[in-house]
């Protein structure tokens, strides 16, 4: 099952109610008004693959657990802000996609990030984070994109160092 409400103009919460469609593999939220947080039931998802909210205005902490089987989680230019909690990346043991860019996140990326195997896109770029992601270089193949604010974060395997006026620049 698949849900795409996308560009609709959907404004209040995400409705918690979403996560009782436990056979959802698909959910974009993407480009609406949404506000407040991810709601914390969306962990019981056991079959959502794809979540993205990108472009909205949710806010707040991300949340401590998500659904286990998400491969793309997506929350880029919103306002959430806070720490990364270490026990998120590890709850969802077969992520490929971690994009938080445009948020006001602090503090250092989770070391359970290193612990993802089928990790190949990272996105951490316009925050508040600092620190190296280093840790994250041995596995890192040819095909993996990871980019970041190398000012303030350090990456020496990160194809793509970008700065908070916007601008990237493609590493060798």
């Amino acid at each position: 099952m698949d849900l795409y409400l996308s560009e609709v103009n959907a404004t209040g919460q995400i409705p918690w109610e979403i996560s009782l469609m436990r056979d959802m593999n698909f959910l974009a939220l993407s480009e609406n008004k949404f506000s407040g947080t991810i709601p914390q039931r969306f962990q019981n998802m056991t079959k959502l693959e794809f979540f993205s909210v990108f472009l909205n205005q949710l806010s707040g902490s991300l949340p401590t657990r998500f659904a286990p089987s998400v491969k793309i989680f997506d929350v880029t230019y919103n306002s959430f802000q806070g720490r990364i909690p270490e026990t998120l990346p590890i709850s969802m043991p077969s992520l490929e996609q971690f994009r938080i860019e445009s948020n006001a996140l602090t503090g250092t990326l989770p070391t359970s990030l290193g612990s993802l195997p089928s990790l190949e896109f990272l996105s951490i770029e316009r925050t508040n984070l600092s620190g190296s992601i280093n840790f994250l270089c041995k596995d890192k193949s040819s095909y993996d994109l990871f980019s970041a604010d190398c000012t303030k974060v350090k990456c020496s395997c990160c194809d793509y160092c970008c700065s908070e006026e916007g601008g990237c620049e493609i590493m060798g």
